[in-house]
């Protein structure tokens, strides 16, 4: 065994360790010796890691991964009226709880498509399968509209009993509608003629009413190309926003009752006058990505 030495003086007293070995002498200060014992203790005194008794969630399978609310033939979609479908889907999975640490319950959260925030939240039980090993099988049913098409992302999760969170994990639902009316794009109201005096601008504001047989909330995007611009491909968007969520404002009136509008502001300077008569190609696509017929309009500049 080696022997322990203690030394003093009036700034430091230091208790140092001494293990011989062969020719080596091996000296670990006190403070030193005491910092491999409490790096391995939590400050209630635990020796357990936390960060390693999270319950771990196995992936989780659903019933159904596409679902088709035109022609459903798997009994998960209940048309409710016109526009609004119930869907049913059972998903399943199994949770392994860790250091004795029970997992207690599951949660799911439903995103529509697109969306940053869930529209549905639902808890759901768990039930003792083998040694740590807890299985979960419950149903889930939700409310969508016939505009609702898309990718689905249903996110899991479980709780223990201590509180602790299992890892994330994500499954997706794809709803189709083998029915789709494309969209109509009707009255566009613009200038015929417009004056632009020297050195100066004019606000022109226009707008396009759109319809679609399977509700407004269908609709994507309205846009329109200048095929007189240097750059015809360049999409010149349109707002059905009530002129506050677009910036610059689009002058729109009413939000969502289908008429979508932009501002645009011509100027006239020393080097650059614009003047003669130009053409406008007017789209409106809805959620299945399908086109309305394009309309073409023109303007006079003088």
């Amino acid at each position: 065994m080696g022997n322990i030495h203690r030394s003093r003086d009036k700034h430091t007293s230091i208790l140092s360790l001494f293990l011989q070995s062969g020719r080596f002498l091996w000296c670990i200060p006190l403070a030193s010796f005491l910092t491999l014992f409490s790096a391995c203790e939590k400050e209630n005194g635990t020796l357990i890691d936390q960060n390693f008794a999270t319950p771990y969630l196995s992936p989780v399978t659903l019933s159904e991964g596409t679902l088709d609310i035109s022609k459903d033939t798997t009994g998960s979609v209940q048309q409710l009226d016109s526009i609004r479908y119930k869907i049913t889907i059972l998903f399943r999975g199994t949770v392994i709880g860790v250091g004795g640490d029970v997992p207690s319950q599951g949660m799911v959260q439903v995103f529509k498509p697109d969306t940053v925030s869930p529209f549905l939240q639902n808890s759901f039980g768990l039930s003792p399968a083998s040694g740590d090993t807890f299985s979960f099988a419950s149903p889930l049913s939700f409310t969508i509209r016939n505009t609702d098409v898309g990718t689905m992302h249903l996110v899991f999760s479980v709780t223990s009993m201590s509180g602790l969170v299992s890892n994330v994990v994500q499954q997706s639902l794809s709803i189709n509608r083998a029915v789709n009316h494309i969209p109509t794009i009707g009255t566009i109201s613009l200038p015929d003629t417009i004056v632009l005096p020297p050195n100066d601008s004019v606000l022109i504001k226009i707008t396009a009413a759109i319809s679609d047989a399977d509700g407004l909330g269908d609709i994507q995007k309205v846009f329109f190309y200048s095929l007189n611009s240097s750059d015809s491909t360049q999409k010149i968007i349109m707002y059905d926003d009530g002129g506050l969520n677009s910036t610059p404002p689009s002058g729109d009136d009413v939000a969502g009752d289908g008429t979508y509008t932009v501002t645009v502001k011509l100027v006239d300077s020393p080097f650059v006058r614009s003047v003669g008569t130009f053409h406008f190609e007017f789209h409106a696509i809805d959620k299945e990505n399908a086109s309305a017929t394009p309309v073409i309009r023109s303007i006079t500049i003088r």
